[in-house]
């Protein structure tokens, strides 16, 4: 008995919320027709990394930066850049240099000492430049070979550009 009261009571909300939903204006086509202001930003495209131009590094800045600037703009990816110089890397126990900075692909030393040098090639994956201004480290970021014989002759390029510094 009560399934036949409920019957046309449901029957009645059904029609009604279909006739409801025909006479609304569809929101789809409102939004084509008239977007709204945050639509555009929506749609928006920001270009990857690898689509953005490296800016040359001002002179002011550090060695290393300027280095990794340099990298960047000869197309050698230098991921999370970070300096380690006041972290004890500099001290002259170990590099004994002016500058450290490490990143993803690679360790700098600034002037390293002819002894902080030796102890940076000691570690086995590492290299300093031919006049010694510059040590690369690739120990704790395990590069391999190809992508180090690159940084190292980029290194070489860039330091042909460069005055040495006193």
């Amino acid at each position: 008995m009560l399934r036949t009261r409920l019957a046309p009571a449901f029957g009645a909300l059904l029609l009604a919320v279909v006739v409801a939903g025909c006479s609304a204006p569809d929101s789809d086509s409102t939004a084509e027709s008239s977007p709204s202001p945050s639509a555009s930003t929506v749609d928006e495209v920001t270009p990857a990394p690898s689509d953005t131009t490296v800016e040359p590094v001002p002179t002011e800045f550090p060695p290393a930066l300027q280095l990794v600037n340099y990298f960047q703009t000869a197309g050698l990816v230098v991921e999370d850049p970070r300096d380690n110089t006041a972290k004890g890397w500099c001290d002259a126990d170990m590099w004994d240099c002016t500058e450290f900075l490490t990143s993803e692909q690679v360790s700098i030393a600034i002037l390293p000492s002819p002894e902080g040098a030796e102890r940076l090639m000691a570690t086995g994956s590492a290299y300093v430049s031919s006049d010694g201004r510059v040590g690369l480290s690739f120990a704790a970021q395990r590069t391999p070979i190809e992508q180090q014989d690159q940084f190292t002759r980029a290194l070489e390029d860039y330091l042909l550009t460069v005055p040495a510094q006193s």
